[in-house]
Formats: structure tokens, sequence, C-alpha cells
């Protein structure tokens, strides 16, 4: 090799060899991407309900790329509590479409379904827009800090 080639190649290498170091240093894979996307997309349909969403399939295609990264979680919550949170977030947005200012508890008339654990979560839309402050969705906090500043509302 050529002075003038090693000087040009010398660069290069250590380049390519710290741009690879670097994919490799770049994290975990994404957990749940399906999970946060069914999430995000129930979300999506019971805020049209809550007036925070006006266009549910533009705010679902947000959500599809977004997903992407998944939840902050080290594993996936799994089917059934998925299943329940998103069931809350459902129903909230059911009883939305009647008041979007009711209380979860006017909302249910004291069935249970939807339990809220944080006290910042007034009403039904509080439920949509912060899903991790109910029981249900629990697994939304990363740092098990769900319901740290309230009390149950069943």
């Amino acid at each position: 090799m050529t002075r003038l080639s090693q000087r040009l190649l010398g660069p290069a290498l250590i380049g390519a060899a710290s741009f690879t170091i670097g994919i490799h240093g770049c994290g975990p894979e994404p957990v749940a991407v399906d999970d946060c996307r069914a999430i995000e997309y129930a979300r999506c349909d019971a805020g049209v309900a809550c007036g925070f969403v006006e266009d549910a399939e533009s705010c679902r295609r947000f959500y599809r790329d977004h997903c992407l990264h998944g939840l902050a979680a080290e594993s996936s919550p799994g089917g059934q509590d998925v299943d329940d949170c998103i069931d809350a977030i459902a129903l909230a947005g059911e009883c939305a479409v009647d008041d979007d200012e009711q209380t979860v508890t006017e909302c249910l008339d004291g069935d249970s379904g939807i339990h809220v654990v944080d006290s910042d979560v007034d009403n039904v839309c509080d439920v949509v827009r912060h899903p991790e402050g109910i029981r249900e969705c629990d697994f939304l906090n990363p740092d098990g800090t769900a319901g740290a500043a309230g009390a149950d509302d069943d």
C-alpha cells in the first residue's frame, strides 16, 4: 500500500468501525409493538368522542409508526392485560359520547370496569388521555408509579 492510500484508507476504516460499533450499541429491541398499536388505536377512537382527536384514521396512522418503538416496558404485558386496558379505554370513549365531562363513577353507575388509581384522572376523557392512571392499564407505567398520588375509585 502506498502512503497516500494508507492516509485515505485509515480514517475510512476507523469511521466504518465506529459506525458498526454504534449500530450494536443502539439499545434493546422494541417491546410489544402490536400491544402499543392496539392501545393507541383504542385511544384514537375514544379520543374522537372526547373532542381531542379530529380524525381517528389519521391518529391511527401516526401511532402505527410511533409504536415502532414499542412500549416503555421490559416485556410485553400480554394478552388479557392488554385486552382489559383496551376495553377500559373503549368504555371510557363510549361514556364520552353521552357526556365527555362525566366521572367514571357516573358513567358506570357503580359497575366496575374502570378502576381509577391516579387522582389526576377525574373524568372519562382523562382515562383516554392518561390510561396509565387506571388499574387496567397500570403496566403503561414502567416505573410502577400508578396510583401513587391518589386513591382507588371503584
